[in-house]
């Protein structure tokens, strides 16, 4: 038997489109309309061999904080990367 699981991400746009707010839900993680700032999103397209990729960010996000977003993601793909190479 298998398991099915959802991750929702929620996105409130103003009239230019522009992400206002982002929200997140993961019930098997216990996440329930959490507030984000950025999802950076990627996903392997096996049959093109190519990454397709959802950036998003709120227009109220800090510089700083962004700086801070890429360096720990950078950092945790070459965590992944290692682990999978290994």
């Amino acid at each position: 038997m298998s398991k099915k699981s959802d991750i929702v991400l929620g996105i409130e746009l103003d009239e230019n489109n522009v992400p206002e707010k982002l929200a997140w839900t993961a019930s098997d993680g216990g996440i329930n309309n959490e507030e984000a700032k950025a999802y950076l999103l990627s996903v392997w397209d096996s049959n093109a061999k190519e990454t397709l990729r959802i950036d998003l960010w709120t227009k109220d996000m800090p510089v700083d904080e962004m700086k801070q977003l890429i360096h720990q993601t950078l950092v945790g793909l070459t965590d992944t990367y290692l682990r999978a190479t290994a």
